[in-house]
């Protein structure tokens, strides 16, 4: 189904192609006779009337953080000098940009006492990433809260301290481990530390092609994350 501002910019679009090459910023004079100045005039007044409806439904997407500075620019492009890139950029932060449509909580009493206060305030931070449009930094978040919460766990089955022991064991490996000890483990943990490690990893090898996660992508990730360490201790 279109959205209201999907619809709102594809009439613009159609507007400014109606309108050719008219100079939308100065209303056009024109005597009662003077039919094509006047028609002219009715397709600028179009394209204005087009760009106000995109401004106010822009507004109503309560673009927050970074975003909302880009969009301002991309408004402003608009209004003066109205054109396809200019609607395609609104259209794109208007989409992607927005707040989360689900907060990011998480019952902190259910963790260790020695981790709690440190998930609950990653936890936090994870919600106000997502909030802002900070995805790269909400999926890092995600791997710091697993790591917090799976060594935690592995130490309370064996007494086995992997961050002493094995540092910088990844994810996977502490999953396996955790295997072995018959602990059961969500079978698409895998998968989701795939994508967290595809942001992790480009962080110290350029080499590698950056992973940049959608709004969908980072959602549900971080909502992923947050079950999977509640079960730990359900």
């Amino acid at each position: 189904m279109t959205s209201d501002i999907e619809q709102a910019v594809l009439d613009c679009k159609n507007a400014l192609h109606s309108a050719g090459g008219v100079d939308v910023s100065q209303p056009i004079a024109a005597s009662v006779f003077d039919f094509k100045k006047l028609q002219q005039e009715a397709m600028r007044k179009r394209v204005v009337g087009c760009i106000g409806r995109v401004e106010r439904l822009a507004q109503l997407c309560n673009v927050q953080g970074a975003l909302s500075e880009q969009l301002a620019h991309a408004l402003n492009d608009l209004r003066a000098a109205p054109s396809d890139a200019a609607l395609e950029r609104i259209l794109v932060l208007t989409r992607n940009g927005g707040p989360s449509s689900v907060k990011i909580q998480f019952d902190s009493s259910i963790a260790p006492m020695e981790i709690r206060e440190e998930i609950r305030a990653d936890a936090e931070e994870l919600d106000k990433c997502m909030a802002a449009g900070c995805f790269r930094s909400a999926i890092i978040l995600c791997g710091r809260i697993l790591e917090t919460a799976l060594h935690r766990k592995y130490f309370d089955m064996t007494g086995n301290d992997l961050l002493e022991k094995s540092p910088g064991i990844g994810l996977g490996n502490v999953i396996a481990k955790m295997s072995e000890q018959g602990q059961s483990m969500d079978p698409g943990l895998g998968n989701q530390i795939h994508l967290i490690n595809q942001v992790r990893v480009w962080s110290v090898h350029k080499k590698h092609e950056p992973f940049y996660p959608s709004r969908a992508q980072a959602q549900a990730i971080s909502l992923y994350t947050m079950d999977v360490v509640q079960k730990l201790w359900k």
